[in-house]
């Protein structure tokens, strides 16, 4: 059966290194999900000769545009928004071209200015983590975008002319630059830098969020470097220290053994040791320690932007649950018994916190509630087999607003059926979970099948759970309705699995509650 949308929209970003068309769908729940992305290398900035773009340059950005007009009307796209960037708003034939543009495509372009460009990469991060403090930065071929971001809000931003082709091409006299050329890049860096007094004024570490080509790049290779066990980028967090070595590394490497480095880009291999100076200096300035990759910028900020003007908002108030309930739609999940489930488990969680038998946090509590809503996901693909569909969608599609660490455990805990099963999950991915935190996931997760189990087959047959002690044991007390269908001997087994996890017995009773 063919899929039915409401609409497509293209995003085409003209940068100073390369344009690419982005094209989302619009399905018929309003939900807007990536179908195409087509990537080409222009190099613009090699081509401003005098403040102008050359005639190769002109021609070669026209002949990109007339083929994404090719691919935009193949796939019946119903709305183009083009923008353009550095070399565009630096070049004195900038508008001429853009017009030109215009005629021969019907591309619309607006040339950004440069605080516009760093407040659309500020909205890509801050509605795709659940960040409150940090610098982020965008380094393009042209230009290169530093935002201040203060309790979610940006406050400071500025554009600084230059990036990684223009600084290649200003203090590289050749494939492999001498110590001599990258002490001057450097230099320059600084005294340009310096002209933003606020990036030395936080009174703690924050983290340094990059975005860009050049940053992808910069994960991507440490994360084949390291056998990285998580197949995701976004989040990805380096330590400061491999950023100076990755520096140090990409510096001393001719141009012909860079080409071949896992995880870097042939296009970006001759530019990216300008671009790694770039994060070196600004990490050294501003005391960040950790260097933080995003995978979300200009066209996902563009993105935001439409979605939340008609909430009135700039940013989400909390990612992870706003992203949580846009896959809930997205996999077709029962949502009054997804809630439902979520309720239960955390019910279970405040009490056995509240008894001293957990000693759990928030990020474990908001963590179980979220895997709650997400238990049935998997149920997309296959009702067989849905646990492992569960946990492949959460550990390989991008959940934002969490971290590496905690996506894995949420698809640890909405997936889980057994330890056994849990336990093969968990050694996969020790590089990024010690061994000793197995047992308090072990904990979680039972949590969240005992719920899920006592929903079953009936949302809300269950209303509510509430432990009490008497003696040496504890009473698990069930409202139920009067014609419940409890599996009372499965709740058994998961609440024996408890009291050796808990070390302590846990005892079921089932009270009948009438409907009112």
């Amino acid at each position: 059966m063919q899929k039915q949308t409401q609409s497509q929209l293209a995003i085409i970003d003209l940068g100073s290194n390369s344009a690419r068309l982005v094209i989302y769908e619009q399905d018929a729940q309003g939900l807007l999900y990536e179908s195409e992305n087509v990537k080409r290398v222009l190099r613009l900035s090699s081509h401003l000769v005098n403040g102008k773009l050359d005639d190769r340059g002109v021609q070669t950005t026209l002949d990109c545009m007339r083929h994404f007009k090719e691919i935009c009307e193949g796939r019946g796209v119903t709305e183009v928004v083009g923008v353009a960037t550095a070399a565009m708003r630096q070049a004195r034939n900038g508008p001429a071209l853009r017009d030109q543009i215009q005629q021969e495509t019907g591309f619309d372009f607006r040339i950004l200015t440069g605080p516009e460009e760093a407040h659309y990469g500020y909205l890509a991060v801050v509605n795709s983590m659940n960040i409150r403090d940090a610098f982020t930065v965008d380094i393009g071929g042209g230009s290169t975008e530093v935002t201040w971001v203060e309790e979610r809000a940006c406050v400071h931003k500025i554009s600084f002319p230059f990036g990684a082709v223009t600084l290649t091409q200003l203090f590289f006299k050749s494939d492999l630059p001498s110590r001599e050329e990258l002490g001057q890049l450097e230099l320059f860096l600084r005294q340009q830098f310096a002209g933003a007094p606020w990036l030395t004024m936080r009174k703690r570490p924050v983290p340094l969020i990059a975005l860009g080509g050049a940053a992808r790049n910069v994960g991507n290779m440490h994360q084949r470097k390291n056998n990285y066990s998580f197949p995701s980028l976004h989040h990805y967090i380096l330590p400061r220290a491999e950023i100076v070595e990755t520096y140090q590394t990409l510096a001393k490497t001719p141009l012909d053994k860079r080409k071949k480095i896992k995880g870097l880009s042939k296009d970006r291999a001759d530019i990216i040791v300008a671009a790694s100076a770039v994060f070196q200096v600004l990490m050294e300035l501003t005391g960040s320690e950790e260097f933080v990759i995003s995978t979300k910028g200009l066209r996902e900020g563009l993105l935001f932007e439409r979605i939340l003007q008609e909430q009135n908002l700039e940013y989400l108030d909390d990612v992870s649950l706003y992203s949580a309930h846009q896959w809930m739609k997205r996999y077709r999940v029962d949502a009054p018994r997804a809630e439902h489930v979520s309720r239960l488990a955390i019910s279970l969680f405040d009490q056995l916190n509240d008894q001293g038998l957990l000693l759990a946090g928030y990020e474990e509590r908001r963590l179980l509630k979220i895997s709650g809503l997400l238990q049935d996901i998997g149920l997309s693909i296959n009702v067989y087999d849905a646990a492992k569909h569960t946990f492949y969608l959460i550990t390989n599609v991008l959940l934002f607003g969490m971290t590496h660490r905690q996506r894995l455990i949420t698809a640890l805990l909405a997936s889980y059926k057994n330890d056994k099963k849990l336990e093969k999950q968990f050694m996969q991915h020790t590089d990024m979970l010690p061994a000793a935190e197995l047992s308090g996931i072990k904990r979680l997760a039972l949590l969240g099948l005992l719920a899920r189990t006592l929903d079953r087959p009936l949302t809300n047959q269950v209303r509510s759970i509430s432990l009490e002690k008497r003696g040496n044991e504890c009473m698990v007390i069930c409202q139920v309705i009067e014609q419940h269908l409890v599996d009372q001997a499965q709740v058994t087994e998961i609440l024996d699995a408890m009291s050796k996890s808990f070390r302590q017995t846990f005892r079921l009773e089932l009270v009948e509650k009438g409907i009112t």
